[in-house]
């Protein structure tokens, strides 16, 4: 099996409304997303004091906030309400050393996506020096081989532009809620896409970004001739392990992508990472997406949003910026 070749030239990414209206509204529940491309979509998760997460909050619980104002909520949808479907991609860096723990991660991410609550829609990526797109119906074992086959032995590693061209493939075709699961050290080398640039396409799309974070045992070469990121080496090239700083840098990387997007960074040590994974199916079906109507504002600018609950012992997370079209 051949993958499909992924361009990292990264297009303008907007959150657009997904057609899908029901058929005969009702005063309750208001249809899941309704067909208007000026609305600002924003999937919420609230979890307790335990950390559990809650799932059958009503509307009236929740207040939206753009830039420090109040917005009226325009829709509301809970995950187990019908039609609320979910688009999920995973993202898997194949740059690093392929040792036997990194390769169960990967075979056990795989297999989450069957078991993801009302999936529309799943795409699987790697990326080393280039970004590959897979065929998702493809049975989990045989995939992990041919992504393997398919890694070159002394990639670079194009995070940036791989994340930035996996938020592009979920929302091209307008899609309200969107998830990326990531498996990588969060290490950026010969990466033609910039910081800057990522943070407006995770601004600009309604996509939780779920990191799952790995450091490789060892580290291959970067081929001559790449532009190297923040963590340059002395030639232009890696020669030895990522060190401490570079691991530290990588996973606060990692961080940021998850809590700008409203996603979480997912543990893997040890023997965690399938209960870690359970947990995250248990989150993605008790979510909720607010949908409103942005104020009017020059194009591409930067937005803050807050959402909140009337219960103040409750905690959120969703994504803390939206960029206006």
């Amino acid at each position: 099996m051949k993958a499909r070749a992924g361009s990292i030239a990264i297009a303008s990414l907007v959150a657009a409304a997904a057609a899908g209206a029901a058929d005969a509204p009702r005063p309750s529940p208001r249809p899941v997303f309704e067909a208007q491309l000026d609305l600002v979509y924003v999937t919420v998760t609230v979890t307790d004091a335990a950390g559990k997460v809650v799932a059958d909050l009503p509307e009236s619980a929740f207040e939206v906030r753009e830039d420090g104002f109040p917005r009226p909520i325009s829709v509301f949808s809970r995950a187990a309400d019908e039609g609320m479907a979910l688009d999920v991609a995973l993202l898997l860096d194949t740059s690093g050393s392929m040792d036997a723990e990194l390769q169960n991660a990967q075979r056990a991410a795989l297999a989450v996506l069957e078991k993801v609550p009302r999936l529309r829609r799943r795409i699987i990526m790697s990326f080393d020096t280039d970004i590959r797109f897979w065929r998702p119906e493809t049975e989990p074992a045989e995939l992990l081989a041919d992504i393997i086959a398919a890694r070159p032995a002394n990639g670079a590693s194009v995070i940036r532009s791989a994340v930035a061209k996996a938020i592009e493939e979920l929302t091209d075709e307008g899609t309200p809620r969107s998830v990326l699961i990531l498996l990588s050290d969060g290490v950026d080398f010969g990466s033609p896409v910039t910081e800057t640039q990522l943070s407006r396409a995770v601004e600009s799309a309604n996509v939780g970004i779920y990191p799952v974070p790995f450091v490789p045992s060892t580290f291959l070469p970067a081929a001559p001739g790449y532009r190297v990121g923040p963590f340059t080496r002395s030639g232009g090239t890696y020669q030895r392990a990522p060190s401490a700083p570079d691991t530290l840098a990588g996973r606060s990387f990692l961080t940021h992508l998850a809590e700008a997007s409203g996603g979480l960074v997912v543990a893997s040590a040890g023997h965690g990472l399938a209960g870690a994974l359970d947990r995250l199916l248990e989150e993605l079906g008790a979510q909720y997406v607010v949908g409103f109507s942005p104020s009017s504002g020059a194009p591409g600018r930067s937005h803050k949003l807050e959402v909140r609950v009337s219960d103040r012992r409750l905690k959120l997370r969703h994504r803390t910026r939206y960029r206006s079209r």
